[in-house]
């Protein structure tokens, strides 16, 4: 089991994992529009470049490691007795 996520049934983990995929791709998409903004050297909005401010520090600093444990628990499996690959956090789960 993960010891970010410890208990957790499978489908919670899943609407986890999608979710976690959206905050960074919402990142990105900050980034991108941040980025934008400062080449035509003109911003609309500056809440974006505020969260962009306080989001990015935490992404790349405290949630990392369980970011990076959770995305790649998806894909660390193990074989079975019988010859399966089975999730090594979820063993009911077969790997795909």
């Amino acid at each position: 089991m993960s010891s970010y996520l410890p208990g957790v049934s499978f489908d919670m983990f899943l609407v986890l994992l999608y979710l976690l995929i959206f905050l960074i791709v919402l990142v990105i998409l900050d980034i991108i529009y941040v980025s934008y903004s400062f080449s035509k050297k003109k911003f609309r909005f500056t809440w974006p470049l505020v969260l962009l401010a306080q989001i990015v520090p935490l992404f790349v600093t405290v949630f990392f490691l369980p970011m990076t444990e959770t995305l790649l628990s998806v894909v660390r499996c193990e074989s079975t007795k019988d010859g399966n690959q089975v999730m090594i956090s979820f063993p009911e789960v077969k790997c795909w």
